[in-house]
């Protein structure tokens, strides 16, 4: 079944989305890779956009952070605040919507969520906006290597809608694809610096997964900082 929008996808698939959670590797690769590369979050106002079940958020607050997340799933908003406990500020809202004031937040945060939109450069131009200066904003992106057996015919040459196959969680999901050389160019355009780019996977400490979990990278993860 397709989707129009990534509202209806998600207010569709919440509760398929929730329940097959634990199948996924992003809790153990992904996740943990964003939080190594925020460090200490006390005290920072940190914005969560897209932020789904809650999951990133949730492990924000437990590490001091003052959270708001948005997302354009109204169930997703408040599966985020029943996971959060209360703890947090959310609301519906999508990328293109959410509006915030200027130097507003210490960090922002994207996980898997920016490729919904296909309007990449607005993203950035906004986030830019609400970092206050020396802001971090970390987001991942599905790596290459993950899509090529995900999407059929996968065509890495330019910018287009793909139809992601996520048997884990066990529905379709909708994608802007974007080359690599893309995201540099529009975090360069937006006075971003990057300062680290890691291939997340499954750490060889964690045992009992598939052995290419180990060996193939299934996330681009982001860390830059606004310049100006």
């Amino acid at each position: 079944m397709s989707y129009r929008s990534a509202r209806s996808l998600y207010n569709n698939i919440a509760n398929k989305y929730h329940d097959n959670r634990s199948k996924a590797t992003n809790d153990v690769t992904e996740l943990p890779t964003v939080l190594y590369l925020l460090g200490d979050l006390k005290n920072k106002q940190l914005l969560d956009m897209g932020c789904g079940l809650g999951k990133h958020a949730k492990e924000f607050v437990k590490r001091g952070a003052i959270v708001t997340g948005y997302d354009t799933s109204e169930k997703m908003v408040k599966l985020s605040q029943e996971y959060c406990s209360g703890k947090g500020t959310f609301l519906r809202a999508t990328h293109e919507s959410v509006s915030f004031g200027f130097n507003s937040f210490d960090v922002v945060n994207a996980s898997y969520t920016i490729g919904y939109s296909n309007k990449l450069d607005l993203i950035f131009s906004k986030v830019h906006s609400w970092l206050k200066p020396g802001g971090i904003f970390t987001f991942s992106i599905p790596h290459p290597l993950w899509l090529l057996t995900r999407v059929e015919k996968m065509d890495y040459s330019k910018p287009h809608k793909v139809q992601i196959k996520v048997d884990s969680y066990g529905i379709d999901l909708f994608n802007y694809y974007y080359p690599l050389d893309t995201y540099i160019q529009v975090i360069n355009k937006n006075n971003f610096l990057l300062r680290n780019l890691i291939e997340s996977k499954i750490s060889r400490r964690l045992k009992g997964w598939p052995e290419e979990k180990y060996r193939i990278p299934n996330a681009f993860v982001f860390k830059v900082e606004k310049s100006s």
